[in-house]
């Protein structure tokens, strides 16, 4: 196991991407200008000095200049607005003004110059391009129009949801799933679009990963005030070697200051009397008795920037304080938080609370006249007291005391530099920290010193967290992510290669606690006692180190076609430091553990586009890309092996003392568990046996396969294919029809080697008529149990392949069609976006039973009938 800690192979692949980056030559990808230079005789002109004139960067003026080809291409600049001056010795100078260059778009100007005095300079005015004939990548640009038009939530969720075909995950800590108008402030929400899996979404600040949450992937608890950002880059397919995964990407791009003092002040607010109420009889009738209603929400967004030093240091800060309550639909308080029934009180509905605050600062500093230094600084806090409360966590409703308090502070700190070197050659560099601090503690009301319940079959769960949340009371989760970049850039025009390193650093801690001494949480049976759950606290230290990109990207144009070809080797290190394992009632030993690596992976995973200028004066391109993507890790791998997190949870069958019923009335006892958990046999109140035998001892039961935890290509991938033509229809107004197929593979299973098929028997329930359920009712399905002589072995867990059980499949086929049209008094964005998803594991299953709760997402098991699915074409419409 030695060979396998990581260390050597990191370290030669931090000496490859450093040999990478001093030795080859680059292409960035952020915004650029290109074209084609020739005279009025169609012949190309090399030697042209091509000059990007605009207020947006500090250093004011970017060069080129034109190659043997008459090609020219000026990159990594600023989104903006932009004049281009052509000049050669011999021929007039021509000035193209008003070319406008969004995040992540290269905008194609041609320019035929004539013969004439050096000295006569002649200034045209064109619509700025709207296609981009070179990049395939498919992204939506929110800029500052869109971002202080469109009246949605401000943040960074609400704007890519204004996409077609996005797809709104779990809101974590919002008792909305989908803002309306901003009242669920900052939520903590994923999307995904044209089948990618919501965990691989990416949220980067100026191109890095730096905001990477080690809790829950794809969730960002950093409060993102859009007030602070000059775009909103959502990039949903096609994406370049520079990023990791196939999921949306969501690139936030600072404010800057500028040589003029300048400042915003942006206010909004709404009342219950300002919203509609949709509640009608039908609903009423089946059992909706409030919907969500407006209590108090306002958002205050002052900002200021400019000039220290006029064209050397520019600075930008800007605060955000948001407060966002709602009335919680269908969620009351509960008259009595100790009794073993959760009873509503009709008159005490529950406020949802939310409160932000950010303090930004940004400088921007021309440390050279070729170096250019950004610092980011944000110091920002989210208080949520009743966070996922209600039915956030549908099927599951959590009672008001049984939320969590959630209080999530975090710092971020950032330095990028950036030194075009030569009109050809660039340098770009990048470091970034970030620190949270969030603690889930007692929400108001809650009862920490008694069993939390969870009561069937309605889930509700109250008392306290710990009735839902792994039995703990309360939970510090501090958070650590750091991460850097480093690039060479080399444009000659024609032909633009880049290579590039990316690093993330990761560390993160759950401590868990309960206020009780036995951790003990309670299942009933509408109030009537049913089993008894004891835990021990679970607590774990897991990090990430390294997560190493490292890319090459080519892009070449021979006349109309332009091949974007790439390659990215991913190197993914995850596992735990040594640490104790606290002693608890159950677990009364302190237990050390050694440090262990959990997983090293290893990928290579090739990107091509094309993209081909159709009709030759840039105004229809017809592109095509076929990319891999592998899943987007994090420190989950280390914390499902971690022996402190193994055998923390034992369940037995509890009567609380009752010992008959008669006409339906049956004596109760305290509500309190009486017996000994440590003693396997039944004894007390604890009507059966221990379904855990190893329960609170560290014994190692959960493993990984090294075939499967170290190597090359055994991380969940996808392969993404598309295929689109993307038309101007007028000025500043295009058309892009595009197909998207992506296909999941390298699917992994978690085998119970105590558990054989066999243990495990099918049988039928028969649905019943209702006019509720899909077809009025009616008919059967097949389930599965586990056979009562395998009840209670100790489970032997490894995780490995899935193919040699049957594997798996899934599949998504879709198509779009979206316009964009930014005209003198008109900005419209939208279009239609439709697909299908298909799904197989029914092999799987029928090999191994036990994994029916892995695909049954929050259920607990799925109906064998349905383990092969083919949705519906599912049909989006979104109009901004």
């Amino acid at each position: 196991m030695a060979k396998r800690s990581g260390y050597p192979v990191a370290t030669l692949a931090i000496a490859a991407a450093i040999a990478c980056l001093l030795l080859v030559p680059s292409l960035a990808s952020a915004q650029a200008i290109g074209g084609t230079v020739t005279d009025t005789t169609g012949g190309v002109l090399p030697g042209v000095t091509v000059e990007a004139r605009s207020p947006a960067i500090i250093e004011r003026v970017r060069a080129g200049i034109t190659d043997g080809n008459g090609q020219y291409l000026i990159i990594a600049l600023e989104p903006g607005t932009y004049s281009v001056t052509f000049g050669l010795p011999g021929f007039g100078t021509l000035v193209r003004e008003g070319v406008e260059l969004s995040t992540g778009f290269t905008a194609n100007i041609d320019i035929e110059l004539s013969v004439g005095d050096i000295a006569e300079t002649v200034t045209v005015s064109g619509a700025s391009p709207v296609v981009d004939i070179q990049n395939v990548d498919q992204r939506q640009v929110m800029d500052r129009e869109v971002i202080d038009s469109i009246p949605t939530g401000r943040n960074v969720a609400s704007y890519a949801l204004l996409v077609p075909g996005m797809v709104a995950g779990p809101s974590y800590g919002m008792a909305v799933s989908q803002d309306a108008g901003g009242i669920s402030a900052q939520q903590w929400q994923t999307v995904s679009i044209h089948g990618s899996d919501r965990l691989d979404m990416q949220n980067d600040l100026q191109g890095m990963d730096a905001l990477q949450d080690t809790h829950t992937h794809g969730v960002v608890k950093a409060v993102l005030a859009d007030g602070n950002y000059e775009e909103v880059a959502i990039e949903y397919s096609g994406n370049s070697a520079e990023v990791e995964t196939g999921g949306v990407r969501i690139n936030l791009i600072p404010r800057e200051g500028s040589n003029q003092f300048s400042g915003a002040f942006v206010s909004n607010f709404a009342f219950q009397d300002m919203q509609a109420d949709n509640i009608d009889q039908d609903l009423m009738n089946r059992g909706l008795v409030t919907g969500t209603d407006l209590d108090e929400v306002w958002l205050v967004n002052p900002s200021f920037g400019g000039p220290i030093v006029q064209d050397r240091l520019w600075f930008f800060v800007g605060h955000t304080s948001q407060r966002a309550n709602v009335v919680a639909a269908q969620t009351f308080v509960n008259s009595d938080s100790t009794s073993l029934v959760y009873v509503p009180d009709f008159d005490r509905p529950s406020i949802d609370r939310n409160d932000v605050h950010d303090n930004s600062l940004h400088l921007t500093w021309q440390a050279t006249t070729k170096d250019k230094v950004k610092l980011l600084w944000s110091n920002n806090e989210s208080i949520k007291p009743f966070s996922l409360q209600g039915l956030t966590l549908d099927p599951l409703f959590i009672s008001p005391e049984a939320a969590l308090n959630t209080q999530s502070k975090v710092n971020i700190y950032q330095a990028t530099w950036v030194r075009p070197h030569t009109n050809r050659l660039l340098f770009e560099a990048g470091i970034s920290l970030l620190y949270d601090g969030t603690k889930f503690l007692e929400a108001e009301n809650s009862v920490p010193t008694l069993p939390g319940v969870l009561d069937v079959p309605d889930l509700v769960a109250f008392r306290n967290m710990g009735s839902w949340f792994s039995g703990t009371t309360r939970r510090l989760a501090p958070a650590r992510t750091r991460a850097f970049r480093g690039a060479m850039s080399y444009v000659t025009g024609a032909h633009n290669v880049k290579v590039g390193i990316t690093g993330t650093s990761l560390w993160a801690m759950n401590n868990n606690t309960n206020n009780q001494t036995d951790w003990t949480h309670l299942l009933t049976f509408q109030g009537f006692p049913m089993r008894a759950n004891f835990r021990t606290p679970g607590t774990v230290i897991a990090h990430v180190w390294p997560k190493l990109g490292i890319y090459a990207q080519d892009q070449w144009t021979v006349d109309r076609l332009t091949v974007n070809a790439g390659v990215r080797f991913d190197y993914f290190r995850s596992g735990y430091p040594a640490q104790t394992i606290e002693a608890s009632t159950w677990q009364p030993e302190p237990q050390f553990v050694e440090a262990k690596t959990a997983v090293i992976w290893k990928d290579l995973q090739p990107r091509l586009g094309v993209a081909y200028d159709l009709s030759g004066d840039g105004r229809t391109a017809l592109k095509a890309s076929a990319s891999r993507y592998g899943a987007r890790p994090s420190v989950t791998p280390a914390r499902e092996i971690y022996p402190g997190t193994n055998n923390t949870l034992q369940f037995r069958s509890w009567n609380d003392g009752i010992t008959g019923c008669i006409s339906g009335t049956c004596i109760v006892g305290d509500g309190l568990p009486q017996g000994d958990p440590t003693n396997p046999l039944p004894n007390g109140e604890l009507r059966t046996g221990t379904n855990n035998p190893d329960f609170g001892f560290p014994v190692v039961n959960t493993f990984y396969d090294d075939d499967w935890a170290f190597g090359w290509g055994n991380r969940k991938t996808n392969w993404e294919f598309t295929g689109s033509i993307q038309q101007e229809l007028a000025s500043g107004v295009s058309l892009d029809v595009g197909y998207f197929r992506r296909s999941f593979s390298n699917f992994s299973v978690r085998d119970n080697r105590a558990l054989a098929a066999g243990d495990f028997e099918q049988f039928t329930m028969e649905i019943p008529m209702d006019p509720n359920l899909p077809s009025g009712g009616g008919g059967t399905l097949m389930l599965v149990d586990l056979r009562p002589e395998a009840f209670g072995r100790a489970p032997d867990t490894i995780t490995t392949h899935a193919d040699p059980f049957g594997g798996e499949s899934r599949t998504w086929n879709g198509f779009d069609v979206t316009m964009d049209a930014r005209l003198q008094d008109l900005l419209l964005q939208g279009g239609v976006s439709t697909g299908k998803t298909s799904q197989d594991f029914c092999d799987l299953i029928l090999a191994a039973p036990e994994t029916i709760p892995d695909r049954a997402g929050r259920g607990d098991t799925v109906a064998i009938d349905h383990c092969q699915t083919d949705t519906n074409w599912l049909t989006q419409i979104k109009l901004l």
